[in-house]
């Protein structure tokens, strides 16, 4: 009677849901699976996120120190996650200056990359710490490069291992596709079951945390060359469910943390949508699209101006120039807010003007007022000596 008991109750916790049986480990193949699943069923993306850069290392010495904590990047963006192609546009970023305290500025670059090409247009500030004549926001020059600007953004793409750090255009279902990863077993991120597993490919590695309630998405991603260098992280902190155009509800990374060896790099997710129509031209500028006076450097190194304007574009520098010069009148200004600390390294202390030296002045005061009583003593010495005599 006994060991037909124990033999009942051990069927019980194997079949009952969150038994034994429901605790064991999936394997590669279900998980190969539920990534590649995944991985089809998003093709693109459209929305904004928020991302900020916070230095971990030792901020370098100068009168032109910037917190980038002080630094927000509101950022709108487009994807196609199978060819790697982007857009962003920082029109909602602003930056503190590290001369004041309460005036941002706000700049504006949208960068494309089309999957073989990128190009970056820089704009005027759209909201300027001193009061120029250069219309808010004005297109000034629009770089060609070769290589992707979008890449070093820690974008949701890169959160959701759509695409991977370092391997242009590619994601986490790859690695299956390409037969390198293995099965490291299982581990508990942030409360969660996770299971872990690690990818080699061309010299680097990439160990992932995968969740199973949450569509085998990674909850943290290690990352690095095989010679251990270095390494990046990318922690998850927060999903969300998202309609994917189909009415299937996926999960989606809404917050996180990216960090490396010398920064961390916060990230919300503001909004979202899965699976817009794109297409290819969306992820391109066309030069002559701009307006007469914007100069364009190409990947040639050569430079001209869109309408041949080369005088608008002369009057545009100039007023930049006197822009700049203005700030850096400012900027000399608060020189002086750069202190050592006891460590010998340099602390930024940002001030909005320069304030009159009431301290050194008293000071100095003070110490007029004792070379004064020290010389009258003096005299007075010298005198009751001689009368002595």
């Amino acid at each position: 009677m006994l060991r037909f008991t124990v033999l009942f109750v051990a069927q019980c916790i194997l079949f009952v849901p969150g038994g034994l049986q429901a605790q064991q480990l999936p394997s590669l193949d279900v998980i190969e699976k539920a990534v590649t699943f995944y991985a089809d069923s998003i093709s693109t993306l459209e929305g904004k996120f928020e991302h900020r850069v916070i230095s971990r290392g030792k901020s370098p010495g100068g009168p032109d120190v910037i917190k980038m904590e002080d630094r927000i990047n509101e950022t709108t963006f487009l994807a196609d996650v199978v060819h790697g192609w982007r857009k962003l546009d920082e029109t909602g970023s602003w930056l503190y200056s590290w001369y004041s305290t309460d005036q941002k500025f706000v700049d504006r670059s949208v960068q494309y990359f089309d999957g073989n090409k990128a190009c970056a247009l820089t704009h005027h500030f759209l909201e300027s710490p001193v009061d120029v004549e250069i219309p808010a926001g004005a297109p000034m020059f629009l770089n060609m490069q070769p290589h992707d600007l979008t890449d070093p953004v820690f974008g949701p793409w890169f959160f959701s291992a759509r695409q991977l750090r370092g391997l242009s255009g590619r994601g986490l279902a790859s690695l299956f596709q390409e037969k390198v990863v293995t099965l490291d077993g299982e581990e508990e991120i942030d409360g969660a079951r996770c299971v872990r597993i690690t990818g080699r490919i061309q010299g680097r590695i990439y160990q992932f945390w995968l969740d199973p309630d949450r569509d085998y998405l990674p909850r943290k991603q290690v990352f690095g060359p095989e010679s251990k260098e270095y390494e990046q992280q990318m922690l998850v902190k927060g999903f969300k469910q998202f309609d994917d155009g189909s009415g299937n509800l996926r999960w989606f990374p809404t917050s996180g943390v990216a960090i490396t060896d010398i920064s961390q790099h916060p990230y919300e997710l503001l909004e979202l949508k899965l699976n817009p129509v794109l297409t290819q031209d969306q992820f391109m500028i066309d030069p002559e699209t701009l307006p007469p006076g914007v100069q364009v450097h190409e990947m040639d190194g050569k430079k001209w101006v869109v309408g041949g304007r080369q005088d608008l574009f002369e009057q545009l520098e100039k007023q930049r120039d006197k822009q700049d010069e203005m700030m850096e009148e400012r900027l000399h200004k608060a020189r002086g807010a750069i202190v050592t600390s006891k460590k010998g390294e340099p602390e930024v202390v940002r001030v909005t003007e320069e304030t009159f030296p009431w301290i050194q002045i008293a000071m100095f005061c003070a110490g007029a007022m004792l070379i004064g009583i020290g010389v009258r003593t003096w005299f007075a010495h010298r005198r009751n000596v001689h009368d002595v005599r």
